[in-house]
């Protein structure tokens, strides 16, 4: 399953939007080793249906030097601009409003973002290839990294307990 919200991490929130009655089907490649130990190995093709909706993933690494991609049946590769979700969170603890009452401020304000509540800890996944144009506190949002993304559009992660080393 893990496999499976990997490659279709960009069309589906495997936290949120798998349904009773959503159904897939996959082949993995098998690795045996010398000892004739069998383990799963990448994920060669996969289908799942969600809501009625069938989205498909084939492994293509023409090089066969493991730097391939999935691709849909037409060819389209199944990644897109952004991820649907940037972490393994635990719930939302907040919506994109215009009206909440803020638990710090005490006042009613909009809220132009969703909050992921995670666990002290949690890696963050920028939910799209970019560069980093802001890493430090930002007023009322605490530690905040901004990435800047190659369509203009800029993403925030905001509230984190501490950054990454390595992330400028």
């Amino acid at each position: 399953i893990d496999a499976l919200d990997r490659v279709f991490q960009w069309q589906i929130d495997f936290s949120r939007q798998i349904r009773v009655g959503d159904t897939y089907r996959f082949a993995f490649q098998r690795e045996i080793r010398p000892d004739g130990s069998m383990r799963a190995g990448r994920l060669l093709a996969a289908e799942l249906v969600n809501s009625g909706t069938a989205f498909h993933a084939i492994w293509f690494d023409p090089n066969d030097d493991g730097d391939g991609s999935y691709f849909d049946l037409e060819g389209n590769s199944v990644r897109r601009a952004f991820l649907l979700k940037p972490l393994t969170y635990r719930r939302i603890s907040s919506t994109y409003t215009n009206s909440r009452f803020h638990p710090i401020l005490k006042t009613w304000r909009a809220h132009r973002g969703i909050d992921y509540a995670a666990d002290r800890g949690t890696p963050i996944m920028a939910t799209a290839d970019g560069v980093v144009i802001h890493r430090a506190a930002k007023g009322s949002f605490g530690n905040t990294v901004e990435i800047r993304h190659p369509n203009g559009f800029v993403t925030r992660y905001a509230h984190l307990n501490r950054f990454r080393t390595g992330v400028n």
